[in-house]
């Protein structure tokens, strides 16, 4: 697949999530699917080696438990509620599962001290036997190189700041940066190696921000509106043509 295909459509930053629908839960996924989205989720591993869909290193904010995720194992994660709600922590290969190659998905890889080589193989065993589009993220250089490694045809993208890329470890297909920091000249100078993703785009002005200044987007709240649009619209995210043009006259 290539990477232009992978970022074409928005992607829901932890699924489509509302009320009922927490982040990072099947229900997300399932409404996400329904609108046409792309799917953001992240993945932690849990004490006896299990990859599960989880932003936060520690339970508190999402589960209400005072542990890390990386402590329990994954039948306990497993069983905990989601906002005390009737969802709960998925792990990553129920999660593929229901999200069956409907979607784009980008994966993000979230190593804990000491956890990127087991990180990196339990992610590669599934992910590269996924039959649909699939691509991960991460601001672990060493970590996206061991899933070149471990996966080669997997699509990477360097989560970082502009100042902080390392393409000589991680090899990215393509980059992400919190659009904050966009647009800056520096990132323009990215642009012209590697497709860039903002993330996580909120509001309507940040979407129409990001329509100019990057190659594909993550949003949630208010930004979900207008990408649902473009979607219903058939709109491609990214269309990077402009740029091409712009290089070919500089040069």
């Amino acid at each position: 697949m290539q990477v232009d295909e992978l970022l074409a459509r928005p992607f829901a930053h932890r699924g489509l999530h509302a009320d009922g629908r927490p982040e990072n839960s099947l229900a997300a996924f399932d409404a996400a699917v329904a609108a046409g989205f792309g799917i953001e989720l992240d993945v932690r591993l849990s004490a006896d080696g299990a990859p599960v869909v989880f932003h936060d290193a520690d339970l508190a904010r999402v589960c209400g438990v005072d542990a890390r995720v990386s402590q329990l194992s994954v039948r306990e994660l497993c069983a905990l509620p989601l906002f005390g709600g009737a969802e709960r922590i998925p792990t990553l290969v129920a999660a593929m599962h229901a999200i069956g190659g409907r979607t784009p998905v980008l994966v993000d890889l979230k190593a804990g001290i000491g956890q990127r080589t087991r990180l990196a193989d339990a992610a590669a065993i599934l992910l590269r036997a996924y039959p649909g589009p699939v691509g991960v993220v991460g601001v672990d250089p060493w970590l996206l190189g061991a899933m070149r490694r471990r996966a080669p045809r997997l699509l990477r993208g360097q989560t970082c700041g502009v100042e902080t890329l390392s393409p000589r470890v991680s090899t990215p297909d393509f980059v992400t940066f919190n659009i904050d920091r966009l647009p800056a000249s520096a990132l323009q100078k990215v642009r012209r190696r590697f497709p860039a993703v903002a993330w996580t785009v909120r509001t309507a002005d940040g979407y129409r921000f990001a329509r100019d200044a990057a190659d594909g987007v993550i949003v949630e709240g208010e930004a979900v509106a207008l990408a649902a649009r473009d979607i219903a619209e058939h709109r491609v995210f990214g269309d990077r043509s402009h740029r091409c043009h712009e290089e070919t006259r500089a040069g």
